[in-house]
């Protein structure tokens, strides 16, 4: 049932997962969040297979009820982690109002790899609707950061869903500010080639290293970042990594990036001089 409810709650499509054995109440108290449509569903889908009377009883009761522009998914990460999304790719002038597949990918890779960030001090840039920062915040501290206030609204939005108190504030690109940190961890930023300086100043400001999940939809947009980044005497190196706990409906590969700062050759070779 645990596999059942994990997939259910990112809204999987119905026609992807396997139905067990149903408890009605547990199912019941667990979809009621989520997006009436998908609800109905897969409701159908369940009674196709099994005659039971309280989930028809509920299926009568929301076949009339319409979705709103944001849903509710929840994602399981050693706890669940509701997340309130909006329903469009972009919505109010932005991007940052929905899940983004490579958010799942570091996700996952973190959920493998916990003592990445254990014991750390970690900011997050592009924080989007939280799911990636909040967790990071229940092995760590994290900071949690957007540039849009609708965005950080969002972000505040569901932190008090999950009963979480993060710190989230406002990182400006443009004129980037130091905020102490051990690691930064970005997923999805690379896709605007104006605001790819921006975000690759905003990274070399921070002087920490950076794990950053990109989608690759545009070989040249990820070309232009690899490329600033050796301006700014960056280097990064490919983390092979495709265990991705999590559904994901596109299929463009995401690449799992380690970034950091390469030594500076004055300071090296000071340094190694008698």
């Amino acid at each position: 049932m645990q596999v059942f409810l994990r997939q259910v709650g990112q809204l999987t499509p119905v026609h992807k997962i396997s139905i067990p054995s149903i408890d009605s109440d547990q199912l019941l108290a667990f979809i009621q969040e989520l997006k009436p449509s998908y609800q109905r569903k897969l409701i159908k889908r369940i009674l196709e297979q099994e005659d039971l009377e309280e989930l028809y009883e509920y299926y009568t009761e929301i076949l009339e009820t319409k979705d709103g522009n944001t849903s509710v998914k929840k994602y399981y990460c050693g706890r669940w982690i509701k997340i309130v999304e909006d329903n469009a790719d972009i919505s109010q002038g932005t991007t940052g109002l929905k899940t983004w597949q490579a958010s799942l990918l570091l996700l996952s890779y973190l959920l493998e790899y916990p003592d990445t960030i254990k014991q750390k001090r970690v900011l997050e840039l592009g924080s989007g609707c939280g799911l990636v920062g909040f967790y990071a915040n229940l092995v760590s501290d994290c900071v949690m950061t957007d540039g849009n206030h609708l965005v950080l609204d969002r972000i505040r939005q569901n932190a008090q869903l999950n009963g979480l108190d993060p710190q989230i504030q406002v990182l400006d690109w443009s004129a980037p500010q130091k905020i102490g940190c051990d690691l930064i961890l970005a997923a999805d930023v690379v896709y605007d080639p104006d605001l790819i300086p921006l975000l690759v100043q905003t990274l070399k400001a921070q002087q920490a290293p950076c794990l950053l999940a990109h989608t690759l939809r545009r070989q040249e947009t990820l070309d232009l970042f690899l490329s600033c980044l050796k301006q700014h005497q960056m280097q990064h190196k490919i983390i092979h990594f495709d265990n991705n706990h999590f559904y994901c409906p596109e299929q463009s590969p995401i690449l799992l990036f380690e970034i950091s700062i390469l030594p500076n050759p004055t300071t090296t070779s000071s340094t190694s001089n008698p």
